[in-house]
């Protein structure tokens, strides 16, 4: 199971729940793309919609990112973590992509929202695992914007995840 980065209301847990995608399908459109787990899940080329523009600049960054420049960063944050109890990613002059990886991994992430600039030392990037995502990224085109926009093509499979229920009020990306 491939696993991209951390994220509220990842469904990387679920997948094996998932049936398996029908015979004749030849694209995955995930309208509220957060982490992708679904799309990255699959041998088929993904479309995914993000409205969040710091999270659509990660996916961009990490599409073309390599696995030493995934290193680097980790570096690059081990290094200001030694040197401060809770860095500030804004201090580390990264560019957005890179920044908001830092942040969904070693920050803080409430109900999809980067809630925090701090980089908690407990927390640390999972490299290996993105590394293992870098062939899977080549096939998932992220386009930021509302997956409303989508105009559905013969042999779509629309993945929506499902609602969020807090004592019974729908929240979240469930509406579609």
């Amino acid at each position: 199971m491939l696993r991209l980065f951390r994220y509220s209301g990842n469904k990387s847990k679920l997948i094996s729940l998932y049936r398996p995608i029908p015979k004749g399908v030849t694209r995955v459109v995930e309208p509220y793309l957060g982490s992708g787990a679904f799309s990255l899940n699959t041998a088929l080329p993904a479309v995914g919609y993000e409205i969040n523009s710091e999270l659509v600049a990660m996916w961009k960054w990490l599409k073309e990112a390599t696995a030493d420049e995934l290193r680097e960063l980790n570096e690059l944050v081990e290094s200001h973590k030694k040197r401060t109890l809770k860095p500030d990613v804004r201090d580390m002059g990264l560019d957005l992509g890179r920044q908001t990886y830092v942040r969904v991994n070693a920050a803080s992430v409430v109900v999809g929202q980067l809630s925090s600039w701090k980089v908690y030392p407990q927390n640390s990037l999972p490299i290996e695992e993105t590394i293992k995502c870098l062939p899977r990224l080549k096939d998932i085109e992220v386009i930021h914007g509302r997956g409303e926009a989508h105009q559905a093509q013969d042999r779509d499979l629309l993945f929506v995840d499902p609602p969020y229920i807090v004592t019974g009020k729908q929240i979240g990306r469930a509406h579609v």
